[in-house]
């Protein structure tokens, strides 16, 4: 019998990375720094989450935390495949294998995970921080995760997408962007391998970013 999920409404926007610690959690994926801890997470927040599934299985994963009434993104890009007639054609695939964004609180997940686990037999586990000796949870700012989806759209197909450990970010320029189809958004100015140009560069701070086509400078405020 399926369980009754209850859809949670948004408590607050989140202005910061929160945690709080996770002891059934996966394997960390980053290493602390002896930092103070952060502050924990309500358990009924309703935020913006970071779920790893199996290889290949983010499509799957989507559909099914949809079913369950959770609000789901994954970034995509585009490639050329081939199909079983040996002709190739564009489509749409995951930018990122395993991960999966999703917006709803850590309870109401916890309990649709193992719905999806019974009934499907699809393991969901949330990605995680090492962090003053324990795994944490991280909620997303609604404000990073607004901006970078905003700029996604806009740029279209035309998107990089990197992982922390391949961008050098301590490198780049913060910059404000005035003027053009990415009026209003923030980003770092980075100086990307293979672009002769300096790209503009909008992140989901410590999980992943998108790189775009360089801006006219009129457009660009450094921000100090």
């Amino acid at each position: 019998m399926r369980l009754k999920i209850l859809r949670i409404s948004v408590l607050s926007l989140v202005q910061g990375a929160k945690s709080m610690p996770n002891p059934t959690a996966s394997t960390p994926n980053s290493s602390g720094s002896g930092q103070p801890l952060r502050k924990e997470i309500d358990k009924d927040l309703c935020a913006w989450f970071v779920l790893k599934t199996m290889w290949r299985q983010e499509e799957k994963a989507e559909e099914r935390l949809t079913e369950a009434g959770v609000e789901v993104y994954i970034p995509r890009k585009q490639i050329l495949r081939e199909d079983r007639r040996g002709k190739k054609q564009r489509v749409m695939v995951p930018a990122i294998n395993s991960l999966v964004f999703v917006k709803s609180s850590i309870r109401q997940l916890e309990i649709i995970k193992e719905d999806i686990r019974v009934r499907h037999g699809q393991i969901l586990y949330f990605y995680t921080n090492h962090e003053g000796g324990r795994n944490v949870i991280t909620a997303i700012p609604e404000s990073q995760m607004d901006q970078f989806r905003s700029a996604c759209d806009v740029a279209g197909d035309t998107v990089q997408y990197f992982l922390p450990e391949e961008l050098d970010l301590a490198k780049g320029t913060r910059v404000r962007i005035h003027g053009g189809p990415f009026e209003g958004h923030e980003g770092l100015l980075l100086k990307i391998k293979g672009k002769r140009s300096k790209s503009l560069i909008i992140s989901i701070e410590g999980f992943l970013s998108a790189a775009f086509a360089e801006v006219s400078p009129e457009f660009i405020e450094v921000v100090r």
